[in-house]
């Protein structure tokens, strides 16, 4: 039995298939990594609840890890996911994702008014195409407090552990969810560099289900819940 299941959200990106075909040709040779769940729009539940969907639909093959991936990414860097099981080695390591930062919310998150803004990650690296439009290009491992949520693989241990606020996070501030979690539950973050493409631009319109006043909720809801470990250094 593999160790590490695929699961992703599909939202039918213009190249969706070949975004999902990437995620599994590159995969290694030595392990069968090769089953892949979707969640498509018809039966889509938002983000976080979709995460839930799948993560409820992967328990029946009992894989130790979840790799979410959203349906635009392009993986070109092979074996990525031998890389991403030997962070899991750490038995403290909870999340491993392609893109992270050291930091999460200002200083003053919490001695001045709520600001949307003072929820920012900062210190954010990944290997992205365009990384350095987004930050610093990093092809190493090192671990971070906050991940970009188009790909996070999870262990599943720590995902029994959750609880899921599908009311309160639909389509945005899903990965700041996993990530508080995972600090608030004593698990630790890793990124590791390796070579991908976000494409980005189409998930919102191909969910078709961006509610008014989600982005300004979903941030809201994090500030409120998770005052036990933000702001987050590492």
């Amino acid at each position: 039995m593999s160790q590490l299941v695929i699961a992703t959200a599909t939202m039918r990106h213009p190249r969706w298939e070949e975004c999902i075909d990437s995620c599994l040709e590159t995969t290694s040779e030595q392990t069968n990594h090769s089953r892949i769940k979707h969640n498509y729009p018809e039966h889509n539940l938002g983000v976080l609840g979709s995460m839930l969907w799948l993560y409820k639909d992967t328990a029946r093959t009992k894989e130790e890890f979840i790799a979410f991936i959203h349906d635009d990414v392009i993986i070109t860097e092979r074996d990525w996911d031998l890389r991403v099981l030997a962070e899991f080695n750490d038995p403290k390591v909870g999340l491993v994702g392609f893109g992270g930062a050291t930091a999460h919310g200002t200083d003053d998150l919490y001695t001045t008014p709520y600001r949307l803004q003072n929820l920012a990650r900062m210190g954010f690296a990944s290997n992205l195409v365009d990384a350095e439009a987004h930050g610093e290009r990093f092809q190493g491992s090192r671990e971070v407090v906050v991940l970009d949520g188009f790909f996070m693989a999870a262990r599943r241990e720590m995902l029994d552990k959750f609880f899921w606020p599908v009311d309160k996070i639909f389509f945005h501030c899903y990965d700041y969810f996993f990530c508080c979690m995972a600090r608030r539950l004593g698990y630790k973050i890793r990124m590791v560099g390796v070579a991908c493409q976000h494409l980005g631009g189409a998930t919102s319109v191909g969910m078709g289900v961006e509610r008014q006043g989600d982005h300004e909720r979903s941030h809201r809801y994090i500030w409120e819940e998770f005052r036990d470990v933000l702001p987050a250094r590492v």
